[in-house]
C-alpha cells in the first residue's frame, strides 16, 4: 500500500518515470478528468473506457503523450540534438564562444539590417496595411519588375521612401545587435551594414544606425535592391557576415566570408522561411533579442 501512495503521488505531479509493470500490463494511478472526481485504476487495456469519459480534450493529448512515452522507452528518453533538416545537426554559438573564435586581428564584419540589427516589423506592417500587401512585404518576394501597373510601381517606390527616411523611427535595436557591436567595436573591426531594401534616393537609414549604435564614423548602408549582397560582401571584404535569412547565409557562403545566423524574432512580419542551421552555418544563440 506504500509502494501504491508513492505512485499515486508521483502521477499526480505529472511523474511516470517509476512506474512499474505488473504481470506484463502497466498499471496506471491517474487523476481522473471525470465529473466524479474519482482515480481511476486499471490496465492499459481498460484505457479506452477511461479515454471516454474525459471532459477535456487538452488533458488528453498530455495524457496520451505520457503514456505512449513510456511504453515505447519504459524510461526517460533523452534529448537529441536539433536538426534543421535530415542529417544535418545545427552549429550553435555563444556570444563568448564567438568571440573567442575570432582572429586576434581587426576584421571586416557585415551585417544584415531588418530583423538581424533593427526589430523593423512596425514600418513593414504600416506598409502591408496602407498600401496592400502585393507591394509591400517583409521577405524578398515582391520586387518592382514583377508590379503590373505604374500605379503599383509609384506605391512601391513610395513605401521605400518612407520606409528609409521615415518609418525607422519606430524600428526598436536588437539586444543581440548591441552586444555584437559592442564586441566588435571593442577589438577594432572595421564595421558595415548591408540590406536589400530599395534605395529611392535617399536615406536616413545610416544616419539612425550611427546614433543608435555609437557608430559615428560608419559608411553609408549598401543597398542591394533586393539583389544579391555577395558583390557587396566581396567590396567590403567581409570575413564575418551577420543576417536571419536563408539568402544572407548563402550569399556570405558565396562571398567568402563566414555566416552566422541571427535568429529572426518570431513575432516578425516577415514570415519568409528560414532554416536555421541548414547550411551549416553557425546559429548565434539567444539571438532573436
Amino acid at each position: 500500500m506504500r509502494l501504491r501512495s508513492q505512485i499515486r503521488r508521483q502521477l499526480l505531479q505529472g511523474s511516470t518515470t517509476n512506474v512499474p509493470w505488473r504481470r506484463g500490463e502497466y498499471w496506471l494511478y491517474l487523476r481522473c478528468m471525470t465529473h466524479s472526481g474519482n482515480i481511476y485504476r486499471g490496465p492499459i487495456k481498460s484505457l479506452r473506457l477511461f479515454v471516454t469519459s474525459c471532459s477535456r480534450a487538452l488533458r488528453l493529448g498530455l495524457l496520451a503523450f505520457s503514456i505512449s512515452t513510456v511504453l515505447l522507452t519504459g524510461c526517460v528518453t533523452e534529448s537529441r540534438p536539433t536538426s534543421a533538416n535530415a542529417g544535418t545537426q545545427v552549429r550553435a554559438i555563444t556570444l563568448a564562444g564567438l568571440e573567442r573564435s575570432l582572429p586576434s586581428e581587426p576584421i571586416h564584419v557585415a551585417f544584415d539590417v531588418d530583423d538581424t540589427t533593427l526589430f523593423t516589423s512596425a514600418g513593414f506592417q504600416w506598409g502591408t496595411r496602407t498600401y496592400g500587401r502585393e507591394i509591400v512585404s517583409a521577405g524578398v518576394s515582391v520586387r518592382e519588375e514583377d508590379l503590373p501597373t505604374p500605379e503599383a510601381k509609384l506605391k512601391y517606390r513610395e513605401f521605400w521612401t518612407k520606409m528609409n527616411n521615415e518609418l525607422d523611427q519606430y524600428s526598436v535595436r536588437k539586444w543581440i545587435a548591441v552586444e555584437l557591436i559592442r564586441m566588435h567595436k571593442a577589438r577594432g573591426d572595421k564595421i558595415f551594414f548591408v540590406t536589400k531594401r530599395i534605395n529611392t534616393g535617399s536615406e536616413r537609414l545610416t544616419e539612425l544606425l550611427r546614433k543608435e549604435f555609437d557608430l559615428p564614423e560608419l559608411e553609408p548602408v549598401i543597398f542591394t535592391n533586393r539583389g544579391s549582397k555577395a558583390p557587396a560582401f566581396k567590396k567590403v571584404g567581409a570575413v564575418v557576415s551577420y543576417g536571419d535569412s536563408d539568402s544572407d547565409i548563402r550569399e556570405s557562403v558565396e562571398a567568402g566570408a563566414r555566416p552566422v545566423r541571427v535568429m529572426r524574432a518570431r513575432t516578425s512580419v516577415n514570415v519568409e522561411p528560414v532554416h536555421n542551421g541548414a547550411f551549416g552555418e553557425e546559429v548565434l544563440l539567444n539571438s532573436e533579442f
